[in-house]
């Protein structure tokens, strides 16, 4: 029965190979697929949850669904790739600029205390 949910739906069995291929955490793949056989997953969060766990191993961090926040005070994205574009968009942003400055009296000072 819970092995007809998948193979029925393509997507699924292709997003679920993707991901292991992927080097997605076992582990990982196995607790999105009970939540989808205990039916707290549809098969679109299912599959939604296969694609974040690829793209997070990619760039690295954590991913979970997080039913407990208001609906209206959340931002909805309607694909991986808005979310890539909004991340990347949030990291080019915020990320820090950060500005060098050498000073040569100090680099020619360190040079004659190594000799």
């Amino acid at each position: 029965m819970e092995n007809d949910q998948i193979t029925k739906n393509d997507t699924i069995v292709i997003e679920t190979y993707k991901a292991l291929v992927g080097s997605v955490k076992k582990e990982k793949i196995k607790t999105h697929l009970d939540s989808f056989f205990l039916k707290k997953y549809d098969s679109k969060k299912l599959i939604i949850a296969l694609k974040m766990e690829q793209y997070i191993k990619k760039s690295g961090g954590k991913f979970e669904f997080n039913d407990s926040i208001n609906p209206n005070n959340a931002y909805h994205v309607n694909s991986i790739e808005e979310f890539d574009s909004i991340r990347k968009l949030i990291f080019k942003k915020f990320k820090p600029k950060i500005k060098v400055k050498i000073d040569s009296t100090k680099i020619d000072s360190l040079k004659t205390k190594k000799q």
